[in-house]
């Protein structure tokens, strides 16, 4: 089993349990969490996402890498960004070649930006 196990995150019992076969039994213990004293907690949105994406890549056993749904998400709001600013920089009445260059440009920038957060979040160049 310890091969079909991801390395990505720290869910290891969500991990166990969709990689079990039937016939592992589940018990509960209870556990009641005190109030944290020092430091904080690791949950936040980045984490919610990347459990998503490991319930996504469970359910579909890894058919699609999730690097390329990002990409391709990425890229379509690249695309529409992109041909955004060049119509409302073409109605500005500036010539097309200013125009195209200012809309890609910009649009580069706020995808290296998106791709850096979210699809090479584990390679980020900085936090």
């Amino acid at each position: 089993m310890a091969s079909r196990l991801s390395n990505h995150g720290f869910k290891v019992r969500f991990e166990i349990l969709s990689n079990a076969g039937p016939d592992v039994r589940i018990a509960e213990l209870p556990y009641r969490f005190a109030t944290r004293s020092a430091g904080h907690s690791k949950m936040d949105r980045r984490v919610a996402l990347q459990f998503l994406e490991l319930l996504v890549a469970k359910a579909t056993r890894a058919a699609i890498p999730l690097r390329l749904v990002c990409l391709v998400i990425l890229g379509a709001a690249g695309l529409t960004l992109h041909m955004a600013l060049l119509a409302a920089v073409l109605a500005t009445g500036t010539e097309f070649a200013w125009a195209q260059a200012s809309a890609s440009v910009v649009t580069v920038i706020v995808n290296f930006s998106g791709n850096n957060l979210m699809t090479y979040r584990d390679q980020r160049l900085r936090d």
